[in-house]
């Protein structure tokens, strides 16, 4: 289709109804978890908006997931280990 555009209209807070499942993310602990503490870098659970499911902050040192998945964190450690070493 040519002329649609996906855009949202409302925030999850500002609907009703039950809570989504996304909003109920608790890091497990991942392999290589300790490597991401040992070089200053937090670690956090974010609600999924659909766009990404995680990222690699530099100014916060932080990374931030919307999924339990390993792939996604090992993706942000990755760029931890470029800004470190490049």
């Amino acid at each position: 289709m040519v002329g649609f555009l996906s855009v949202p209209v409302f925030r999850v807070e500002d609907t009703e109804g039950k809570p989504l499942d996304y909003q109920k993310i608790e890091l497990p602990e991942l392999p290589l978890m300790e490597v991401a503490k040992e070089w200053g870098i937090s670690m956090k659970a974010i609600p999924g908006n659909y766009r990404y499911l995680g990222y690699f902050s530099q100014d916060r040192r932080e990374i931030a997931l919307a999924t339990e998945e390993e792939c996604v964190f090992f993706h942000e450690l990755v760029h931890v280990a470029h800004q470190r070493f490049s």
